[in-house]
């Protein structure tokens, strides 16, 4: 019989408690989408782990310094990260810091995102059937299953987002000044955590201006709306940049910000060409993401193929020009395969693995065949777009409410991710357009009657929460034995300045100094190479070192003694994996 400490019994009564909440607020199905959710990520991922994930550490950091010393500071972020980093300083207050409390406030977020895409798929009049099937093609998404173990902004500012857009929807349909209020406070909630919300002012102002509420009504909004961005805007910048003492992160990411924006100006055409490549690549991911959908959708439609012949075609045209194309031209002139972006994907792994050797990549005929499908996919998905947006324009609907709304939230979700992934190529960006594209294609499911699909829906959606999980958990696995493998190197007296623990361990015990110690650029991933050590190993981090008698590594290398070995098991690949404490064979006979 496994005993449960303080913290095991105070994890399961916050989740207890957000079950309850969740109880009152939603009907079984969801209720059953939310306990499914809990249950996958902590019994079979197993969130248990006082150890950081990704980059998570930056954020916690800012906790641990508020639980320690009372006022905040920052690690060297882009993000406000403002609510979820006030939330997590009063539940360390009272309990004691630990990433495992950070880890269920996430998934709290997650949960409370998952309500918020419900909900706002049943604003649009879907069935709770489709919309069960449709959230839960969000919740369990592998990405976000594995984002969601972590405390990084990703989650809550895709949870404020789906609060935001359901609430919008609200407003536009039931018109009245409280629901539009509403909507502005989850609008600015949203900003609080990454400001990449700042962009759904514009559909929301633009559904204000088409309201039906009096002209005074409509003013004092706009003006409201305008005058509160600005003043919260403001103040988190400026808590933000007072907090930190690596500022110049923060306003160089700014520049560069800006000079992207410029470029648009400057050249428009070259914009486009990057948005449709942005587009196409964008879409070899959300498909993967989707798949479960695009297959019953793209079903349906051939099924109606009579009644939707010239639409079918034109938009069979229209994704082999806008996909097709763009992604031929990458994979066989250009000769680049997924995965287009870092972070999390290394097939077949999913989560970020910051030690040597911790990314694991099929060879390049495996990836070449994962390009290829991925690709298929993508042309589908296209193809459900451009279905979804003429049959909007054939009904007369594109401009109507709240069609209007979500059409232009995903627009500048993609515009975004053009602009945003050539300064950082991370993967777990094209999340941003997740819920955008969920619930656009929520708009079309209406038209054509979904329900009686989803039980297929259903059952292709199964090999994806099985990859999801087992990927999360295989995570969590090999972090584990990293963190094992670094406390026992510290339990033989050996000082955390001699141990190459990587990222996260390095960025702890002393590099974070260093990043006050050069000027890193917003479009720069790592530091430079005098910070990493020596040859060869030096090409092997992106992260600093302050000396490397002892390596915690995924791989041996040459010229370094194994000291100690720590297996885990990984079910994506069905074997043993193995953390190695290493030595290089100078440090040794020193």
């Amino acid at each position: 019989m496994v005993l449960l400490g303080r913290q095991d019994i105070t994890i399961f009564l916050l989740m207890r408690s957000i079950i309850t909440i969740f109880t009152r607020c939603q009907d079984e199905a969801s209720l059953i989408l939310l306990l499914a959710v809990i249950i996958v990520i902590c019994l079979i991922a197993g969130i248990n782990g006082n150890f950081p994930i990704n980059d998570d550490m930056l954020y916690a950091e800012s906790v641990r310094h508020i639980v320690e010393q009372g006022k905040f500071f920052s690690y060297g972020s882009n993000a406000f990260d403002f609510i979820p980093i006030q939330m997590a300083s009063l539940i360390c207050t009272a309990l004691g810091f630990s990433y495992n409390y950070l880890r269920v406030l996430t998934i709290c977020f997650h949960i409370f995102g998952s309500l918020g895409l419900y909900l706002g798929l049943r604003e649009i009049n879907l069935s709770k059937k489709a919309s069960v099937f449709m959230t839960a093609l969000y919740t369990c998404n592998p990405f976000c299953i594995n984002l969601a173990l972590t405390f990084m902004t990703d989650i809550p500012a895709l949870a404020l987002n789906n609060w935001l857009f359901y609430l919008s929807v609200k407003a536009i349909k039931k018109q009245t000044l409280s629901t539009w209020l509403l909507a502005l406070c989850s609008f600015l909630a949203a900003i609080s955590i990454r400001q990449t919300a700042l962009l759904f002012i514009v559909p929301l102002l633009t559904s204000i201006c088409f309201s039906q509420m009096s002209k005074v009504k409509k003013i004092f909004l706009l003006i409201l709306s305008l005058f509160s961005t600005i003043i919260v805007y403001s103040l988190l910048n400026q808590w933000l940049i007072s907090g930190s003492e690596c500022s110049s992160v923060y306003t160089n990411f700014q520049s560069v910000l800006f000079q992207q924006l410029f470029g648009i100006v400057e050249k428009p055409i070259g914009f486009f060409l990057q948005l449709i490549n942005t587009f196409a690549k964008g879409l070899c991911y959300s498909s993967l993401m989707l798949a479960p959908l695009i297959v019953v959708l793209s079903i349906k439609i051939l099924s109606n193929s009579r009644k939707y012949v010239s639409i079918i075609m034109i938009s069979m045209l229209l994704s082999i020009l806008c996909v097709g194309l763009p992604l031929a031209i990458n994979i066989f002139v250009k000769h680049q395969y997924m995965p287009y972006s870092l972070n999390l994907f290394m097939p077949p792994f999913l989560g970020a693995y910051q030690i040597i050797g911790g990314f694991f990549s099929w060879q390049e005929k495996h990836l070449f065949t994962l390009t290829i499908i991925s690709g298929v996919f993508a042309l589908i998905m296209g193809f459900c777009i451009c279905v979804a947006l003429i049959l909007q324009m054939k009904e007369k609907e594109l401009f109507s409410k709240p069609n209007l709304f979500i059409n232009i939230t995903l627009c500048l979700s993609a515009a975004y991710l053009a602009i945003q992934l050539p300064m950082h190529n991370l993967d777990r960006y094209y999340l941003f357009s997740l819920a955008p594209l969920i619930l656009f294609f929520g708009l079309v499911c209406n038209t054509l009657n979904m329900d009686k699909l989803v039980l297929l829906g259903l059952i292709l959606f199964v090999p994806l929460v099985l990859y999801g999980t087992f990927a999360a958990k295989d995570s969590m696995d090999f972090h584990r034995a990293q963190w094992q493998a670094i406390k026992e190197l510290e339990a033989m007296g050996v000082s955390p300045l001699e141990i190459d623990g990587g990222a996260n361990h390095n960025l702890f015990h002393g590099g974070l100094k260093l990043t006050l110690g050069f000027k890193k650029t917003a479009t720069e991933h790592g530091w430079p190479k005098e910070f990493r050590g020596g040859e060869p190993r030096c090409h092997l981090r992106w992260w600093p070192i302050n000396k490397e008698t002892y390596i915690v590594a995924a791989i041996s290398l040459p010229n370094c003694k194994i000291v100690k070995t720590i297996p885990n098991w990984s079910v994506i690949r069905g074997r043993q994996r193995n953390i190695y404490v290493l030595s290089p064979i100078s440090a040794h006979n020193q």
